[in-house]
């Protein structure tokens, strides 16, 4: 599930729809759900 989680946002990344990409990886709704994809899907926030 993490892995098809980090699918969107690293295509949203690509194409420089940072905040789209960021809502992905940390819905705000879900704020207990980890981040996909470890250090990776932390690189695309910038944490």
């Amino acid at each position: 599930m993490a892995q098809s989680r980090y699918l969107f946002p690293i295509s949203c990344f690509q194409m420089g729809l940072l905040s789209e990409a960021e809502a992905a990886l940390c819905p705000a709704n879900e704020p207990s759900l980890e981040v996909p994809n470890g250090a990776a899907g932390h690189y695309l926030t910038g944490c």
